[in-house]
């Protein structure tokens, strides 16, 4: 796994578990493919998370 997409990932799952109790699984982060895009697109993790910006989190469940 690309490190970009791991420390990526791991900011996210602690921001989506502190202020809205999710894990990463919950939304599609947990899809490196969509992280990658995320990453080379240079979104912050912050505004993935709050769907700023034109990027969408399809939340699950």
């Amino acid at each position: 796994m690309d490190t970009a997409i791991r420390e990526y990932q791991t900011i996210a799952a602690y921001l989506l578990e502190k202020h809205f109790g999710l894990t990463l699984n919950d939304t599609n982060l947990h899809d490196d493919a969509v992280v990658q895009e995320l990453v080379e697109l240079n979104v912050p993790v912050f505004e993935a998370i709050n769907q700023t910006g034109g990027i969408n989190i399809t939340w699950i469940g």
